[in-house]
């Protein structure tokens, strides 16, 4: 049986442990020398995780039942909301949008793709329709990347991928092998 209980010491936990993380992770992007790439599928995914582990927390084994904090739930539905709604924008913290244009235009001549600039996006004809990726200043040097149109087309999962390589995760990547390499 689930329930929902209007006083919450450890919904408030569950809310300091999620702002932090999400927090954490932009400020350690900001403080980053390299561009970093936040994606909205990951704040999404860590959403749903935070979602599943406080969910699963609030289960009393000895009575078979969820009783889960009110506010804990409210909080829930809203970062759920606001994670749903940037699932498909990207932030490179650390670059302008220039910067960003550049390293598109790049990734676009090596997949051979033709492209128009537009005033704030380019524009990829494909065969399905045109690819829009538009970059828009954000905050402290940041752009905010949005992909519309054909996004299911093969080229432009290959673009999706190409660019995101070309920027640096919140989590360093872990190299292994000798030095050189």
């Amino acid at each position: 049986m689930l329930g929902v209980r209007a006083s919450a010491p450890l919904g408030f936990v569950w809310i300091a442990g999620y702002l932090a993380t999400t927090l954490g992770m932009v400020a350690a992007a900001a403080l980053r020398r390299k561009p970093i790439l936040l994606k909205g599928s990951t704040l999404l995914a860590l959403t749903l995780l935070f979602i599943v582990l406080s969910a699963a927390a609030a289960v009393d084994p000895a009575r078979r039942e969820a009783v889960v904090p009110l506010p804990l739930v409210a909080f829930q539905v809203v970062a759920l909301g606001a994670a749903w709604a940037v699932r498909g924008r990207w932030l490179v913290v650390g670059a302008d949008a220039a910067a960003v244009g550049a390293t598109l235009e790049r990734c676009l001549g090596m997949l051979c793709a033709s492209f128009e600039r537009a005033v704030d996006a380019y524009v990829v004809p494909l065969a399905d329709g045109p690819l829009h990726v538009a970059l828009r200043p954000a905050l402290a040097g940041a752009t905010l990347v949005t992909f519309r149109g054909a996004t299911g087309h093969r080229k432009a999962a290959l673009l999706r991928a190409l660019l995101a390589k070309q920027f640096d995760g919140v989590v360093p990547r872990v190299k292994i092998g000798r030095s050189g390499e």
